[in-house]
């Protein structure tokens, strides 16, 4: 029998980490979860909610207190104008040394980076990586340093990156690792991305490593 592992999420009410909360809970794992104050969430029964900010340090080292793994499910929502990503994680990995919790997984995009980071995209989905850069700098900049904030940690992180996410049913069919290839009609559902963040972490796997997933057939 698998033992529960005590996970801390931030990020919880978005539609990934609902997603996600709901299997972990399923599989037996003991969740604690941050939320903001004016956010309309109810959770699961069984799930400790904390609200604050997600840039309170002491919000953060309350929320990773205790846990085995933690992560990092938040990003922003379309139009793309927030810019929080980068120092919301620094808040984060900070709260973790001082709790001494080591491992953490975080959620950006396939489409997150620049230079090599996108070398495993399509030339379609680069040029779409390029466009969204220039219409959206300040999101983009901060997403590439959210990334940076988790490879400079030096803690036992993992970076997801997965391309489009559908609302489509569980598919555990799918080609991952730190160099597959990534094109414009690439795709994987919520529910199959938080089956495998769950793998992940009860198998540690992936350790310091960037992590490129897709469900559909390659597409140019």
């Amino acid at each position: 029998m698998r033992a529960a592992l005590k996970l801390a999420v931030f990020g919880a009410s978005g539609a990934t980490g609902r997603v996600f909360i709901t299997h972990a809970l399923d599989r037996g794992h003991v969740i604690r979860a941050q939320c903001r104050p004016e956010t309309p969430w109810v959770a699961p029964e069984g799930v400790e909610v904390l609200r604050g900010a997600l840039d309170d340090p002491t919000l953060a080292r309350a929320v990773v207190a205790g846990a085995d793994a933690v992560l990092c499910l938040f990003g922003p929502r379309p139009p793309h104008r927030e810019v929080f990503c980068a120092a919301a994680t620094q808040v984060i990995v900070d709260a973790m040394k001082a709790k001494e919790v080591r491992r953490l997984l975080c959620l950006t995009g396939a489409m997150v980076g620049d230079g090599h980071d996108l070398v495993y995209l399509t030339p379609p989905a680069r040029a779409m990586a390029a466009a969204f850069r220039r219409a959206r700098p300040a999101a983009a900049a901060d997403r590439v340093g959210q990334e940076a904030v988790a490879r400079g940690s030096g803690l036992a992180w993992t970076l997801f990156k997965p391309p489009r996410l559908t609302d489509e049913p569980i598919v555990r069919a799918l080609t991952v690792g730190p160099s597959v290839r990534i094109g414009l009609l690439s795709s994987i559902s919520r529910a199959t991305l938080a089956d495998y963040m769950l793998r992940t972490v009860e198998s540690n796997l992936h350790l310091c490593e960037a992590v490129l997933m897709r469900e559909a057939p390659m597409q140019r």
